[in-house]
């Protein structure tokens, strides 16, 4: 049961959420942060790393690597045909591995993620193709077309065994994309200098304006905010020897500038309430949304990769640490509490350019808020509380609005695919107003007008959000 008054944790690879709406009809707006990092989040078991400089499995071709979580053993899994220096964008969904060489950028492969050495190539172009990105199982691509042009794949990443299987739409030219939901993505057009929400039917528009190439773009979903990180200082009103770092609002549009780093960022994570950036020389922690809120995490030099692992960062090194730091180049886990760290594969990994979990593959997370609404000269404080059956495998099997405290907003994580049954139980003298997001079909069950339903069932496909209100009686 969660009585704070706030709480919020999504499993960071987690994908597929329908977000709920607040603050209509005179509801309080639920304000959202952690009471604790990497609460309720999924843990992963399984890491993949592509390595340009892979140490004790050198072969003068990249190589991507798996890792065991629990014992830390790292053992070379494949190696990629045709990328001689690097590989990038790494992503690992529905037990496969898609990875796109970065060589001279222009293939994308996709791996199996249990049987070593099987490859096979989706796409080879004469020119280049995108990172890979992954959402709710739906793998997306882009690469030129005609008339200075791209087609954006949209794949099942599951069973896709070629670039042909996908579905295919024109669009602007994209040379850098991230998935922001099962049809659409997010992607940086040079030419116009912007960034594009584009749909897999091929509706475009503007979601902000930039104006140099970024290095780093990828979207948080428990922040609603694309991140971009940009290799130069010549961005906007930036121009001032740093190297700034933007975030964008998903759904909405709206660009501004966030961070100016003393380096390129080249990576982003989130747990909890805090944004981490990967630069040349160390990581920040950053407040998601507000600017110039950074403090130093670590002092990782080189770092190209992070992902979250519950409360810890994993993170991926291309060059070894600077002098006087107390690790070396590799792989480690790094708690964000600060209580030290340690080595999942160090010295012979110097050339980490991307990581990768499973941490999505078997969970969802439910996420309710809980608000109030109270007319004015009511006189009357609404409360009430949202039961879950069956019980969370973790987080909040019930979520609780007291008075006086403001809205509240808890995190329950079920297995992939669950049902679950939400019960609203208003307190004294307060009633059920309303449902939103996911649970907004249990609103006028036996016509309009009618009362909402009391309980309402819903599946968890991904993660999911969901809206109760309460009001008070009469």
């Amino acid at each position: 049961m969660r009585r704070a008054a706030l709480l919020l944790a999504i499993p960071v690879l987690a994908v597929g959420a329908l977000v709920a709406g607040c603050g209509q009809g005179g509801e309080a707006t639920a304000t959202r942060s952690a009471a604790g990092a990497g609460t309720g989040e999924g843990r992963p078991t399984t890491l993949f790393a592509a390595t340009t400089n892979p140490g004790s499995f050198r072969s003068g071709k990249a190589q991507i690597l798996k890792c065991d979580l629990a014992t830390g053993n790292c053992q070379r899994h494949d190696t990629v045909d045709g990328a001689a220096y690097a590989t990038s964008g790494l992503q690992y969904s529905q037990g496969r591995v898609f990875v796109r060489t970065s060589a001279t950028a222009k293939k994308l492969v996709a791996c199996s993620a249990s049987v070593a050495d099987s490859c096979e190539t989706l796409l080879q172009t004469f020119d280049y193709v995108t990172e890979p990105t992954i959402w709710d199982g739906r793998l997306f691509f882009a690469a030129p077309a005609d008339d200075g042009q791209s087609t954006l794949y949209s794949c099942d990443a599951e069973t896709v065994r070629s670039a042909s299987e996908c579905a295919q739409v024109t669009t602007p030219r994209l040379v850098n994309i991230a998935a922001v939901g099962r049809n659409a993505v997010v992607g940086w057009n040079r030419a116009r200098g912007e960034l594009l929400t584009c749909r897999t039917d091929g509706a475009c528009s503007t979601l902000g304006k930039l104006w140099s190439d970024p290095v780093a773009l990828r979207y948080i979903q428990k922040f609603g905010r694309v991140y971009v990180g940009f290799a130069s200082s010549t961005n906007g009103q930036d121009d001032n020897g740093y190297y700034p770092m933007w975030s964008c609002a998903v759904p909405g549009g709206g660009c501004s500038r966030l961070n100016s780093l003393g380096g390129a960022p080249a990576a982003f994570a989130g747990i909890g309430d805090t944004l981490y950036a990967a630069t040349q020389g160390r990581i920040l922690a950053c407040d998601p949304a507000v600017p110039d809120r950074c403090r130093r995490f670590g002092g990782d030099s080189f770092t190209k990769a992070l992902q979250a692992d519950g409360d810890q960062l994993i993170v991926g090194t291309a060059e070894e640490f600077g002098e006087g730091t107390s690790y070396e180049g590799g792989i480690y886990r790094r708690p964000v509490d600060g209580s030290g760290g340690s080595a999942i594969r160090a010295n012979d990994l110097r050339g980490i350019t991307s990581l990768a979990t499973d941490a999505t593959a078997t969970t969802s997370a439910l996420i309710t808020t809980v608000v109030r609404f109270t007319p004015k000269r009511s006189g009357v404080v609404a409360t009430g509380r949202i039961t879950l059956s069956p019980a969370p495998t973790s987080g909040d099997a019930e979520c609780v609005l007291p008075p006086p405290e403001l809205p509240v907003t808890c995190t329950s994580v079920y297995p992939r695919g669950a049902t679950v049954t939400l019960t609203a139980v208003p307190g004294p003298s307060s009633a059920l107003n309303t449902w939103k997001g996911a649970a907004e079909k249990c609103n006028e069950p036996n016509g309009p007008g009618s009362p909402p339903a009391t309980t309402c069932t819903i599946p968890l496909p991904g993660d999911v959000e969901v809206t109760a209100g309460f009001r008070p009686a009469g």
